[in-house]
């Protein structure tokens, strides 16, 4: 199965008539247009439809706000959902089951850090403790293996990465 492109994008937007306007001078026809919503189609039969943001047939928002952390090439994304109905509520996972089960990170002090954790409801899980790593959960209940810094220079060296 490949999945050939989309059909159709559905948008709320604040204007109707100014995103209709947009839409019709970036070559899209429009193929049926009120003054509360419109449908517009690309040449490929593609189309795109806008609806006014108090259309209540809008899914409602997801009240999303994003905060990125980045460290030495890595870049972590932390996501908050304020509308009610976006969130689901939180299932503790174990590390036996599919999808991400942890990250692990190298910290100066293993007990430091996770006591400082529990400061922020973060919670540490001391039947993990086998002396060289440690469990804690973040206060949102996100698994995270604590890890001498030292960890780190017995791994294998990075790979070198090819441009071709």
């Amino acid at each position: 199965m490949n999945i050939i492109g989309p059909d159709n994008l559905l948008f709320g937007v604040d204007d109707v008539g100014a995103c209709s306007r947009y839409l019709i001078d970036y070559g899209l026809d429009p193929v049926g247009v009120t003054e509360t919503w419109g449908t517009f189609e690309g040449l490929d039969g593609t189309s795109v439809t806008i609806r006014g943001q108090d259309d209540t047939s809008l899914p409602p928002p997801l009240g999303i706000t994003a905060s990125y952390l980045v460290l030495d090439g890595l870049v972590l994304e932390l996501m908050h959902y304020s509308a009610p109905a976006a969130a689901v509520s939180f299932q503790k996972r174990t590390m036996n089951e599919p999808g991400l089960t942890h990250l692990s990170i190298s910290v100066d002090d293993i007990r430091a850090t996770a006591t400082k954790a529990t400061e922020y409801g973060g919670e540490i899980i001391e039947e993990s403790d086998v002396g060289l790593a440690l469990f804690i959960r973040d206060p949102d209940g996100q698994l995270l293996e604590l890890l001498p810094s030292a960890y780190r220079a017995g791994l294998p060296p990075k790979p070198k990465v090819r441009r071709t």
